[in-house]
């Protein structure tokens, strides 16, 4: 059976183990897989925009946020 957990521990461990992205773009990549794995967190939203990303309920959107306000990228992060 499918287990969220062992899919989201997998995909970090892969993302840790990746050296050719930034730990700002990791985490990007983390919180739209949170949103893919376990649905809108409102936890996490909250901590996004603490940070300055805006959160909708979307995960989507709010990894496109911190790549913008909090890693400081001006361009669209590439999501699976």
């Amino acid at each position: 059976p499918y287990d969220p957990r062992a899919d989201f521990r997998d995909y970090a461990v892969a993302l840790s183990n990746n050296t050719s992205i930034t730990d700002c773009n990791k985490l990007a990549l983390l919180i739209y897989k949170a949103g893919q794995v376990f649905g809108a967190d409102v936890a996490l939203g909250w901590e996004g925009t603490k940070r300055g990303a805006r959160f909708q309920g979307d995960a989507k959107g709010l990894a496109q946020d911190v790549w913008r306000h909090v890693c400081g990228q001006s361009s669209t992060l590439n999501l699976p």
